[in-house]
């Protein structure tokens, strides 16, 4: 749980878990101040975090306002559900409940050396749904990674695929827990390389080690380390699905 919440100081200190009923001091901001994030413990005991849009107040789904949930099942960390302005309301990653996985973060035999397992998981608005099952091909390591204004700090790293084979994949979803944080880093390649890339990409997205990967061009990125001061908000007010 502490590579999935944050503290209630932006120093990054772990004995103070960020609670949902918690007033929020402080936000982490992308570079750009395109998305505001945040990262707390549920009253059900999961972690959500969330991102929120220009103005940055309370939860409204017209901006696009949303996050993902992560349950803590035994051993593994799973994606729960997720929310965004792609599409309407709460989207569930089923397959646990019906002989698969679901959307696997990682395990807590997270270590230095690189793990991995092929998930099975749909994508459906309904929780209960057990539709036709994708296999995903999900990698995790545990390691210190230095990011920018925030320094060096342990932190996951998993990788998600669109398939469940390396050589055939062509999308991969990357995503860095830190501890003491939640997740500061997101980043999507592809493969081969698309015609068009955001020209403002080097700008949204640091180098800090991690952007460059053999036969894949990174698309997009989320890198919200910039510490913020909040507004007058609570964690409950930043998720109303």
């Amino acid at each position: 749980m502490e590579y999935l919440i944050e503290s209630r100081n932006p120093d990054g200190n772990t004995s103070t878990p960020l609670h949902q009923a918690d007033r929020l001091t402080y936000r982490r901001q992308d570079f750009g101040g395109f998305q505001d994030e945040d990262a707390f413990l549920l009253r059900d005991g999961s972690a959500i975090l969330t991102w929120s849009y220009p103005p940055f107040g309370p939860f409204d789904a017209r901006h696009g306002d949303g996050g993902e949930r992560y349950i803590i099942d035994g051993h593994t960390v799973r994606i729960d559900s997720t929310q965004d302005g792609g599409k309407p309301g709460v989207q569930y990653f089923t397959g646990a409940a019906c002989g698969g996985t679901g959307w696997v973060a990682f395990r807590d035999d997270a270590d230095a050396s690189w793990k991995q397992l092929t998930a099975s998981l749909s994508n459906r608005p309904n929780p209960s749904a057990c539709a036709t099952r994708a296999s995903s091909l999900t990698r995790y390591t545990l390691q210190t990674v230095n990011f920018p204004k925030l320094g060096a700090l342990p932190t996951v790293i998993g990788e998600h695929y669109n398939t469940g084979d390396l050589n055939s994949a062509s999308a991969l979803e990357r995503s860095f827990w830190a501890k003491g944080w939640g997740r500061l880093v997101w980043q999507a390649f592809r493969k081969p390389a698309p015609h068009n890339v955001d020209p403002n990409l080097p700008k949204r997205c640091p180098d800090f080690g991690y952007n460059s990967l053999p036969g894949w061009t990174l698309v997009d990125c989320r890198v919200a380390v910039n510490v913020v001061p909040a507004a007058d908000l609570t964690g409950a007010q930043e998720w109303q699905p």
